[in-house]
């Protein structure tokens, strides 16, 4: 018995124990509704708070601005009426404990559409890996392409200094920096070091000064970074020494002047000796299951994991990193507390059973954190586990032979990794859509006065990098497969397609067009497509034309709700035919008179513009008798479904009459205006109606009115007396004019 005893009061003091570190946040969940709109927030209770405070944003502003509501100890939920279906919101909760306050972030939405923007990915590949992971390169760049990013790739010497590398990147970057969003570095490429970390670095070991790694300086593209300011050779490791002008960085943070532009993820399997796999293989592994789990191949449960042993250390609570974010992207009752649960740990659980996200922290060396796993350990098992974040001494600084930051992406798999606790990561808008590129730019710009977030201890950090793809988002869906395209008649494309294999809405077609000097993918549908084939019927000039099919689902997760894409089916048609409009026409001159026969080219609709009169026509053929001499200017523009196209031909005319005594063409009385002189007004007979100008001597325009077919009366009490010279355009282009007098 008094050994039950103690059992149960060691697994007591456990769970005390990490319910401790959970405590110094606020785990935070949504439901969502969308008729009537609301959101309703949700968390769990804690005895000893002594209130609440909500604040609410766009989510993309970047104030909190005032609370809107403050809530009692005993409140647990907060529902928000006033919110718009498809509007992405952020809530931030302050929890007062009393001795400590506490935050909670959460990005919710009701069906918050697809963005569809255009994105574009560096891929930055160490050479020596090249040929050997070659396959697994294109299957990437296939996968980033048929995900909408455009990839832009350097290959780089790994003995290419940090600033050369950057001058590539910035190179690269600058070429579209409005849609450069990310760097995928694959491969041992320069790795930066900067910093005065001292007296005390993010781990606290006096001894691990001054610099540390710092992939950031990748991240920034038109910064400031020096190398004259720090000169200290301290550190217990000479690659952690910083002296002036020896290509190690001053920059501690990442300050006004270092801001993190572009979400940098990295790659390196350099000097990992522990694996029995060499480097290549290491990197073609990680590729192979990065496609597999972009494929939506491999679906790990929604759930998380949690393996603490630090506790609430001084108020610090490492792992709250892991509830505030787990709360968001799986539900706080889809967490596993490792340290509540008899005989459950970090590697051991996740060997046999998935879990979307984890955390682990313990005491640490460069290959080791205590409680949760070493090198050794991941070199040997196989844990199912996609993103995951580890915390322990030594190992924030991955750049150093098994570091066990980096050996948690070698097997099992773990796609993404990062050291959170100094500072906290903040990845909870991946619950609606975003990437883990854009949490790592959220977590690393994240900075004093005015961060967004409370991210602890040495947030801005130049040591805040993401290990794996930047690219990655959290929920992939199954894509169509088999895309093909075929052309039925003139302009139409058919396209037809195998559905995926999952439950889905139904499907998004689009299409690379070109738009100035660049190409763009283009939604060609306005509804979601619920059927397997589709038909463009635009068609028209001969060249490639590209298609992507991808399979949209509506997400739910504990945050809100949101559309998703799968990858892309992706296929190229050629069209030989050129079945593009061209507009053309012929000319008969009898100055004045001017014929105007049109010999356009696959066209069903015309319009003709003439410099002389705002008048239109769409009729196929156009005639004009001019009454004025000079350079007139006719304008033909053809039209099929697809395409346009214009002719425009300048002509001279030289023979008008100086004035015409009556409204005729070819002898033929197109109107009939009566009575000239006049005193009050005019009445207008024409048979196809038209516009009818009145201008003084001076040639000025003094009053216009559009005239109807058959009989109207034009009032002319508000004209001056005198001499006037009146000008009719009927439909038919044709115009003529004559002296019109006001008694």
């Amino acid at each position: 018995m008094r050994l039950i005893l103690v059992i149960i009061c060691f697994l007591l003091n456990t769970v005390l124990f990490c319910q401790g570190a959970a405590n110094y946040t606020v785990l935070l969940s949504a439901e969502v509704q969308n008729s009537p709109p609301q959101i309703k927030l949700n968390w769990r209770f804690q005895s000893g708070v002594t209130n609440y405070q909500v604040f609410r944003k766009l989510k993309s502003t970047s104030n909190w601005g005032a609370p809107i509501a403050s809530l009692s100890a005993n409140d647990t939920t907060y529902t928000d009426m006033n919110v718009t279906v498809g509007v992405s919101y952020e809530y931030r909760i302050d929890k007062n404990a009393g001795a400590y306050f506490a935050y909670g972030f959460i990005n919710s939405g009701i069906g918050i559409p697809l963005t569809n923007t255009q994105k574009r990915v560096i891929l930055l590949i160490d050479s020596m890996m090249r040929d050997s992971i070659k396959t697994e390169l294109t299957q990437w760049t296939i996968n980033a392409e048929a995900e909408g990013w455009d990839v832009s790739r350097i290959d780089v010497s790994r003995a290419l200094k940090s600033d050369a590398v950057k001058d590539k990147v910035v190179l690269e970057y600058q070429k579209d920096p409005e849609n450069t969003k990310a760097l995928f570095i694959i491969g041992h490429v320069a790795v930066p070091y900067s910093g005065f970390f001292k007296p005390t670095p993010p781990d606290a070991h006096t001894e691990h000064i001054v610099a540390w790694p710092a992939d950031p300086y990748y991240a920034d593209m038109d910064g400031i970074w020096t190398d004259d300011q720090v000169n200290d050779t301290t550190g217990a490791q000479k690659r952690n020494w910083n002296r002036i002008n020896d290509g190690v960085w001053d920059q501690t943070i990442l300050g006004n002047d270092n801001t993190a532009d572009i979400a940098v993820g990295r790659v390196d399997f350099f000097d990992m000796p522990a694996f029995a796999k060499s480097e290549a293989n290491l990197l073609k592994d990680y590729l192979k299951k990065l496609h597999e789990y972009k494929l939506g191949t491999y679906k790990p449960q929604r759930r998380a994991l949690i393996d603490d042993n630090f506790g609430a250390f001084s108020g610090e609570a490492f792992s709250a990193s892991g509830w505030g974010n787990f709360s968001t992207l799986v539900g706080r009752n889809s967490i596993l507390n490792c340290d509540a649960v008899n005989n459950a740990d970090y590697l051991g659980t996740m060997d046999t059973a998935s879990y979307l996200w984890s955390y682990g922290c313990g005491a640490g060396s460069y290959t080791s954190c205590a409680g949760v796993g070493t090198t050794a350990n991941f070199a040997t098992r196989q844990p199912q586990t996609v993103f995951t974040m580890l915390f322990g001494s030594y190992f924030g600084d991955w750049d150093n032979r098994n570091n066990v930051l980096r050996a948690a992406l070698a097997h099992g798999k773990v796609l993404t990794n990062v050291w959170s606790g100094r500072p906290r990561w903040f990845f909870h808008h991946m619950a609606l859509g975003g990437t883990i590129g854009e949490s790592t730019l959220i977590s690393q710009n994240n900075r004093n006065p005015g961060a967004l977030y409370n991210g602890m201890n040495f947030m801005n950090g130049v040591h805040t990098a993401l290990l794996g793809d930047p690219t990655l988002k959290l929920h992939y869906v199954k894509p169509p497969k088999n895309l093909s395209v075929t052309l039925q008649d003139s302009l139409h494309a058919n396209l037809s397609w195998t559905a995926s294999e999952e439950a889905v809405l139904g499907y998004n077609i689009y299409k690379n067009v070109k738009v100035g000097e660049s190409f763009v993918w283009v939604k060609l549908n306005t509804t979601i497509v619920n059927t397997t084939t589709y038909m463009d019927s635009c068609i028209s000039s001969p060249g490639n034309f590209t298609y992507q099919v991808r399979a949209v689902v509506l997400e739910s997760t504990p945050s809100g709700t949101y559309y998703n894409e799968s990858l892309a089916a992706t296929n190229t048609f050629n069209n030989a035919a050129n079945l593009k409009s061209i507009a053309n026409f012929t000319i008969t001159n009898n100055d004045p008179s001017f014929t105007f026969t049109n010999t356009s080219l696959r066209s069903k609709s015309y319009q003709w513009t003439f410099s002389d009169t705002s008048l239109k026509m769409t009729t196929n053929n156009s005639n004009r008798m001019y009454k004025k001499n000079g350079d007139i200017w006719v304008l033909l523009t053809s039209l099929n479904q697809c395409s346009s196209d214009t002719q425009k031909v300048m002509i001279k005319v030289t023979k008008a009459p100086p004035s015409l005594g009556n409204i005729s063409v070819n002898n033929e009385n197109i109107v009939s205006i009566y009575p000239n002189p006049t005193k009050e007004s005019l009445t207008i007979t024409s048979k196809e109606g038209g516009q009818l100008r009145l201008f003084n001597l001076e040639g000025k325009l003094i009053y216009q009115q559009y005239i109807q077919p058959e009989n109207e009366l034009v009032s002319l009490v508000s004209i001056s007396f005198g001499v006037y010279h009146l000008e009719f355009t009927d439909k038919l282009g044709r115009t003529q004019g004559m002296k019109l007098v006001k008694e």
